[in-house]
């Protein structure tokens, strides 16, 4: 998909009060390596060149609440060498 298609899709898809909490380090009491809200994530997640060389999602589960679904997964990726990822980022 490209980067414009992508961003209506998101931009429709997410709500306002988005949060894209990465790394796993928060479920231990460490901080998390970064914290996203829609506009970043937006922003970041159709940069080009892609910021990942693959992304894959893993062991996800969802939990509704009437019109609202609570998400939690892994998501693994294989970042592009000298990419701003939030993975390789402090």
């Amino acid at each position: 998909m490209r980067a414009a298609p992508r961003r209506r899709l998101l931009e429709r898809a997410l709500s306002d009060d988005y949060l894209f909490t990465h790394g796993d380090a928060w479920t231990t009491g460490g901080p998390p390596l970064r914290l996203d809200d829609k506009q970043t994530w937006i922003a970041y997640a159709t940069q080009k060149p892609s910021p990942y060389l693959t992304r894959e999602v893993d062991s996800v589960q969802v939990e509704m609440h009437g019109d609202i679904a609570i998400t939690c997964g892994r998501y693994k990726v294989t970042p592009r060498p000298n990419a701003n990822n939030p993975i390789s980022s402090p």
